[in-house]
């Protein structure tokens, strides 16, 4: 109960209301949490709820389906009990699910292959790019190497 509770409050914390509407919010709220994304308030690399990620790489992006897969994106690889079948039986669209299988990293998977694949899907695209500009401006504030993220954006501006 003391881990709900929790949850709970850190969900209602981190969510900001303007930054996804109406039903869809209320779904991607309720994945999140049963994704455990917000269990006891995962930090980002610069101490942040690790929720704040996702939100600002929402934010970054227009339009509901993107802003579904920016907040779903690391669902399959961070979250607890989280498949592509789970997904489809929770009622996200194709299109959401082959974006976020498409940013889901696979074992061993080189950086450039990755974003190959990524490349590949339109939605996937875009999101990436938000979630590469988020984590370059993380390791800047944290003082971490940036280089992998540089590399990243540079990549995908190429393909």
């Amino acid at each position: 109960m003391m881990r709900r509770v929790l949850t709970d409050e850190c969900t209602r914390r981190m969510i900001r209301r303007d930054s996804i509407q109406g039903e869809e919010l209320s779904r991607v709220i309720m994945h999140v949490f049963l994704a455990g994304m917000t269990d006891e308030c995962e930090q980002d690399k610069v101490g942040n709820p690790y929720f704040d990620h996702c939100q600002r790489v929402a934010a970054l992006v227009v339009g509901d389906e993107k802003r579904t897969v920016a907040f779903l994106h690391d669902v399959l690889e961070k979250g607890s009990g989280w498949t592509v079948g789970r997904l489809a039986q929770e009622g996200f669209s194709l299109r959401i699910i082959e974006a976020v299988v498409a940013l889901s990293r696979r074992l061993g998977e080189p950086d450039d292959e990755f974003l190959r694949r990524v490349a590949s899907n339109p939605l996937a695209r875009v999101v990436k790019r938000a979630d590469l500009e988020d984590n370059l401006v993380q390791a800047e504030q944290a003082g971490l190497d940036t280089s992998k993220y540089l590399a990243g954006l540079e990549l995908l501006q190429n393909m």
